[in-house]
């Protein structure tokens, strides 16, 4: 069982009796794949709520989403935490974007603009089966 001394500072606000879960994206952990201008990177995101953090392994990336009938927005920002190398997918490493959605199957598909790069992205959700873990 998760603590809240185990979770991500972004979920530590509200005590999980008071957090409210998504109607089409239920709690738990789910793969996550961006793409932009034909590259791609992928890592794993924990959904809480509204709320999610996860990363890979150069980027993390945090935020909240709300959802109006079937279309979901996600405001997403992105740290650097480890240099890999790399140029950023998204030609930036510390960003702050927003994208919107829907739900699929499985999780989610987004898309949208990075600002200040300009630069286009979709990204999916896919939960992950993850036997003796919740949040």
């Amino acid at each position: 069982m998760t603590t809240q001394d185990s979770l991500p500072a972004t979920f530590k606000e509200q005590s999980s009796a008071s957090v409210r879960s998504s109607q089409h994206l239920p709690d738990g952990m789910y793969g996550v794949v961006f793409r932009v201008q034909g590259r791609q990177a992928s890592g794993v995101v924990v959904i809480h709520g509204y709320k999610f953090a996860g990363g890979d392994s150069g980027m993390a990336y945090y935020g909240t989403f709300t959802e109006d009938g079937a279309i979901l927005s996600a405001h997403v920002t992105t740290l650097r935490h480890t240099e890999t190398g790399g140029i950023a997918l998204l030609g930036a490493d510390n960003l702050e974007f927003s994208a919107e959605g829907q739900a699929t199957r499985n999780g989610a598909y987004f898309t949208g603009t990075a600002r200040p790069t300009g630069h286009k992205f979709e990204f999916t959700l896919a939960r992950l089966s993850t036997p003796g873990f919740s949040v």
